[in-house]
């Protein structure tokens, strides 16, 4: 009678075994690592980031609104009115622009936020600055996570609001 077990097939067995078991256990510690919660450490450390984030977009856009309320606005090939306007803000310093600059480069996942916050202060005038601050909102939306835009680039619908001083 022949032998049904050589070794060579007993070599083969354990070989695929060991393959298996080792397979199966990485398999297992990858699924158990990615559903282990996170620690206290850990989850304080994404929410700094987060709130960093947030803050360094906050601050992008109140130095961006800066901007536009020193710009002199042109519809219809017509200077919009700029008499007794309450612009209420210094203009924007360059450390300010800068500063804020490289933050948005160290933050933003999209590398279109960096470059349209510079773009509106490189030939602002010739940019459309309304459209790129639209585009810009809508971004920065869309990478904290609040999903599409609220006020789409269609259209007239956002608009730099310029109030008036009484004489």
């Amino acid at each position: 009678m022949k032998k049904i077990f050589t070794p060579a097939l007993v070599g083969q067995i354990i070989v695929q075994f060991v393959i298996q078991f080792v397979l199966i256990g990485l398999i297992l510690f990858w699924i158990q690592s990615k559903q282990a919660p996170l620690t206290a450490a850990e989850t304080l450390k994404k929410e700094n980031f987060l709130n960093a984030k947030r803050d360094t977009y906050f601050e992008a856009i109140n130095i961006l609104n800066r901007e536009l309320a020193h710009t002199s606005f042109i519809i219809d090939g017509k200077l919009t009115d700029t008499t007794n306007r309450n612009i209420g803000s210094s203009y924007p310093t360059d450390v300010e622009i800068n500063s804020c600059f490289s933050k948005l480069c160290i933050y933003s996942d999209n590398p279109e936020i960096p470059l349209i916050y510079q773009k509106m202060f490189i030939n602002a005038s010739a940019n459309r600055p309304i459209l790129q601050m639209v585009t810009f909102i809508n971004l920065v939306r869309r990478d904290l996570g609040y999903g599409g835009p609220v006020i789409d680039t269609v259209g007239d619908r956002y608009k730099f609001i310029q109030t008036h001083q009484i004489p």
